[in-house]
C-alpha cells in the first residue's frame, strides 16, 4: 500500500491558480486523454476516486492506495497532459511517482 500527503500550493497573481494534491489527483483520473478510458480504466479509476473521497472524509492528510491503484496512478500521470509548466505540478507528479510505502502497524 502507498500514500500520496495532500499538499495545498497559493495562487501566484499572475502566474497560477491555486494548484492542491487532491484536485490534480482527482483531474489526472477523470480526464483520459484523446484515447478514452477503457473498462479497466472506468473500474480503478472509480476506486481511486473513491480511495481520494475516503481520505477527505476521514480527514486524513493523504490518500493510501493498494500498489495495484498507485502503478495504474503513477501511469496516468506519467502521461497527462497539463497546461501549465509549474514547479508544484512536477512536485505533485514527483509525489506520486514516489508514493511512500503505507504501513498500518508502524507506530
Amino acid at each position: 500500500m502507498r500514500e500520496i500527503r495532500f499538499k495545498s500550493f497559493p495562487a501566484v497573481e499572475g502566474v497560477r491558480p491555486a494548484i492542491d494534491t487532491l484536485e490534480s489527483l482527482r483531474a489526472i483520473v477523470r480526464y483520459p486523454g484523446q484515447h478514452g478510458a477503457t473498462a479497466a480504466d472506468q473500474y480503478t479509476g472509480c476506486d481511486v476516486l473513491a480511495a481520494l473521497q475516503a481520505a477527505v472524509d476521514a480527514g486524513r492528510g493523504g490518500v493510501r492506495l493498494e500498489d495495484a491503484q498507485w502503478s495504474w496512478l503513477k501511469e496516468r500521470a506519467s502521461s497527462y497532459r497539463w497546461v501549465l509548466v509549474d514547479p508544484a505540478i512536477a512536485e505533485i507528479l514527483r509525489d506520486v511517482m514516489n508514493a511512500s510505502v503505507y504501513d498500518p502497524n508502524a507506530a
